[in-house]
């Protein structure tokens, strides 16, 4: 599976490389880490990161579950995405460790 680099995930995602690292540290990212052939760490994402990332960005916006990206309405309560993101998530993190 192709991996990217961090600058590359920061760009697909739109956030910042500051705010990626803040989420790697909280735990909230979990990328691959490999040494550098300098010896330093590197994060890399595959398309499963980026997936989780994206919907796990919902916010609520005026009382309304909307999307992070694309604004529109998501029609689910706070209770069904708490739920449904989790559900994702151990899909996403148990289809990794089978890789």
């Amino acid at each position: 599976m192709k991996t990217i680099t961090l600058d590359k995930f920061c760009e697909e995602t739109g956030i910042s490389r500051r705010n990626a690292s803040r989420k790697i540290r909280k735990g909230e990212l979990r990328p691959q880490i490999i040494k550098s052939k300098q010896g330093t760490r590197e994060y890399r994402f595959d398309e499963y990161d980026i997936s989780a990332f994206l919907y796990t960005e919902h916010q609520k916006v005026e009382g309304k579950n909307t999307c992070y990206l694309c604004g529109s309405e998501t029609g689910y309560s706070d209770e069904e995405l708490k739920e449904a993101i989790k559900l994702m998530l151990n899909r996403i993190l148990d289809a990794k460790n089978w890789l």
